[in-house]
């Protein structure tokens, strides 16, 4: 504790043993100091000094650097406040050493403000009062002050229902006394509508009720998904379904054909002469004429078709909700496509084409076999044509 003289420019007049020993001076050197002699502030702290001792009463906290005998700058938060002695109004300054404190919170400012995750607080009226630079950058601003004092509501993705939005989830861990939790959300920024994971926790105390949010970019990880989902389904050369993903779509087919009796047709494709295509221009000709003839095929099928390559040159066609005569007309339409169609290097190339409905097949593999032997039908009476099988 110091006692100070605010009409002598505020000097010290007291101080007990504490104060000596943090300021470094014995009684006689620290009672001959003034007390911008020991503040940062130098003499611009009389301003605040003068405001205190017209004070009626009691005392407030304020912080301060002070400055010890061998130069030091300690961080203090000191108790001042005016007291009267022997008829004397004076003021008592009881001071506390928060170096140490300041240390630790500036540490963790450094350690939030270079975290790689984006780390904003919203309050319980979903108002940001904290956002770091990563934070900042992630949505698309410049500086982490443009993003306080803003709704979070701006950056919540509430059209699509499908995936949580960020809004409901702060509604839900501040209000419900959900624990904290860990999800996926699209948000809104600056640089479009992006994938996230966040992870929310509760700030709860006596004064604060808000939620702290960390959440990075998953964009990247996203687009792997769906490189490594599309690798599982589709044929690597193609890119048309492989046989594995086909017959799990024919199979929900041929199901929902039993149960409910939703009638959908095969069309078997084969290209014809193929084996002449590789002898003569080599397999890298023969690869590219099978991709030009999937996307021959794909821009006249709708998106609910499912195209596949069955094996080698024999592609199959799942066509939902259709009979074989809705079928056989896609078929002559696709037929028609790949003739004129111009295949580079190999010219034109035709295709053998068989067509099936599940109508009275027990099992889909049955429903194959039927467009099997229809293209067997074409390919035996001079190819380039369409074939049903009843």
């Amino acid at each position: 504790m110091i006692l100070i003289a605010p009409d002598e420019d505020g000097r010290i007049i007291d101080a007990n043993q504490r104060a000596l020993d943090f300021y470094g001076y014995n009684y006689e050197e620290l009672c001959s100091l003034h007390t911008w002699q020991i503040n940062t502030l130098g003499k611009n702290v009389l301003p605040v000094m003068h405001e205190v001792h017209s004070w009626p009463g009691g005392h407030k906290p304020l912080s301060f650097q002070h400055i010890t005998s061998d130069g030091s700058i300690r961080d203090v938060q000191t108790y001042v406040g005016p007291v009267e002695v022997k008829g004397r109004r004076l003021m008592l300054g009881v001071i506390h050493d928060i170096t140490a404190q300041k240390e630790i919170e500036k540490f963790h400012q450094l350690l939030l403000e270079s975290c790689h995750a984006g780390i904003i607080c919203v309050d319980s009226k979903h108002t940001i009062i904290y956002a770091n630079p990563t934070a900042a950058r992630l949505l698309g601003f410049r500086h982490p002050s443009e993003l306080i004092s803003k709704k979070i509501n701006e950056f919540s993705n509430l059209e699509d229902q499908t995936q949580g939005n960020i809004v409901s989830l702060i509604s839900s861990v501040l209000f419900t006394n959900s624990a904290s939790l860990d999800c996926e959300v699209y948000m809104k920024t600056r640089n479009g509508l992006l994938p996230y994971w966040c992870y929310l926790s509760p700030m709860l105390t006596s004064n604060i009720r808000a939620v702290a949010i960390s959440f990075s970019e998953i964009s990247r990880r996203k687009q792997l998904e769906e490189e490594l989902k599309q690798a599982a389904q589709r044929d690597p050369l193609t890119k048309a379904l492989n046989r594995r993903q086909f017959e799990k779509l024919l199979s929900d087919a041929h199901a929902r054909y039993l149960r409910y009796g939703d009638m959908y047709s095969l069309i078997m494709i084969d290209a014809d002469y193929f084996k002449n295509i590789n002898d003569r221009y080599g397999h890298d000709v023969g690869d590219q004429v099978l991709i030009k003839l999937v996307n021959t095929l794909n821009n006249r099928l709708r998106e609910s078709d499912h195209l596949c390559r069955w094996g080698g040159e024999e592609f199959l066609v799942l066509i939902p909700n259709s009979d074989i005569e809705q079928a056989r007309a896609l078929a002559k339409d696709l037929l028609i496509c790949v003739r004129s169609e111009n295949f580079d290097m190999a010219g034109k190339v035709t295709v053998s084409i068989g067509v099936a409905a599940a109508d009275g097949c027990k099992s889909s593999n049955e429903a194959i076999k039927k467009a099997d032997l229809a293209v067997y039908k074409s390919k035996n009476t001079g190819r380039d044509k369409v074939s049903s099988q009843y």
